[in-house]
């Protein structure tokens, strides 16, 4: 019997099969060693630590603080334990305390191109996510039906005539060094308002249950309203507002109003405070709903 001697030049792929190194599953380990290797034997870790508190710390007013940088394998992520937004960010008198902030490294970004992240913490133990994209000249956050308690919003704007569960779905866009637009919706289905006095007015409390907030911010410093609605039919108030408001960031309460929409006011609630039929005998009424229009500004509204 015969066997065939193969030539020269062609090659034995049997050889191949002896040295295990050259099989997938050995290939789809080295990466995992290249980068413990990488870890352990230079300094990323102590870089990254440098440069978040050059950008988070040294910030000034607004600094963010931590406790330290870790880092995890599986899935990817890095870790800011403990980290704290100053005081001098919110309209309160109390830094917001945040549990553990995960930053999970995705797939790269196409539109825009760039590096694609998952932001990962928690606050009042309502698990908070958002997608943050880095881009080459510009940086993308998206939050999808993002769970809000009221007790979360007071800590962060420093209101507190109002309470519920927020849903909120967002997408900003930041292009350095000043650019930002914004789009969001923001709703409720057990919103009330707590009893608060208005230029010496004393306003009760009222379960409106339904609001939504519908807005987009463009990068002149517009906010076009799409939609404000408050309540329903059983409610005691029910509103319905469209239109501009212009940004004053120097003075706030300058804040420019262009606002048309309807509204519509329980009978027990006109009865109880007469004074609003000097207000309502003014406008024009249209199947039960007072219609109005809004301007001046937020210090001064003018209705008509």
């Amino acid at each position: 019997m015969t066997t065939e001697k193969p030539l020269e030049n062609q090659i034995d792929l049997e050889i191949y099969n002896k040295y295990p190194f050259f099989k997938i599953k050995y290939l789809l380990i080295f990466p995992v060693f290249f980068t413990l290797g990488l870890l352990f034997n230079y300094p990323i870790l102590e870089q990254l630590d440098n440069l978040l508190k050059k950008t988070l710390i040294a910030s000034a007013p607004c600094g963010i603080k931590y406790d330290r940088l870790d880092y995890g394998l599986f899935p990817p992520q890095l870790q800011i334990k403990r980290p704290i937004i100053s005081a001098n960010c919110l309209s309160s008198a109390q830094d917001l305390i945040l549990t553990d902030l995960n930053i999970l490294f995705g797939l790269p970004s196409f539109t825009p191109m760039g590096l694609n992240f998952l932001l990962q913490t928690s606050l009042h133990k309502v698990p908070v996510n958002i997608h943050y994209i880095l881009g080459i000249n510009e940086h993308i956050l998206k939050i999808d039906s993002l769970k809000i308690k009221s007790e979360s919003v007071h800590r962060i704007l420093g209101e507190e005539y109002y309470k519920g569960e927020f849903e909120l779905t967002s997408l900003i866009n930041f292009t350095p060094p000043k650019t930002l637009l914004m789009k969001s919706l923001l709703k409720s289905k057990d919103f009330e308002l707590k009893s608060f006095n208005w230029k010496d007015i004393e306003i009760p409390s009222m379960i409106i249950n339904n609001f939504v907030l519908k807005f987009e911010l463009n990068e002149k410093h517009v906010v076009h309203l799409n939609d404000l609605i408050l309540g329903d039919v059983g409610s005691p108030i029910a509103l319905n507002l469209k239109g501009k408001i212009f940004l004053d960031l120097d003075n706030f309460s300058n804040t420019g109003l262009d606002l048309n929409g309807e509204f519509k006011l329980a009978d027990q609630l006109i009865k109880s405070f007469s004074i609003l039929n000097l207000f309502l005998d003014q406008l024009e009424v249209k199947d039960g709903y007072y219609m109005a229009n809004i301007t001046g500004s937020l210090a001064a509204p003018v209705f008509k």
